[in-house]
């Protein structure tokens, strides 16, 4: 697992990277440059704890791995939310 400082590192990253992607094409940037920032603030808050690379790099795809799924989960719960409601306003 990563250290508190991979885990901070992945949520300012994440913050950053959505906020610098939204320049480029506009919300695919976001959405692209949000996991890009995960994965290097997890992986340079995991530097700065430890002071070596290889295991990083394993925290890295980890939090990006967990943003993919809070990601897909917030989607599916948007997509039952709209469905509910359809229903509700046709009966």
């Amino acid at each position: 697992g990563g250290s508190s400082h991979a885990g901070w590192g992945a949520l300012l990253g994440g913050l950053v990277g959505a906020l610098v992607g939204g320049f480029g094409v506009p919300l695919v940037g976001n959405v692209l440059m949000s996991f890009v920032g995960t994965f290097v603030g997890a992986v340079a808050g995991e530097m700065l704890a430890r002071g070596h690379v290889r295991p990083e790099i394993r925290v890295g795809f980890g939090a990006v791995l967990g943003r993919a799924v809070g990601v897909a989960a917030k989607g599916a719960v948007g997509v039952a939310l709209a469905v509910v409601t359809v229903v509700y306003a046709i009966t």
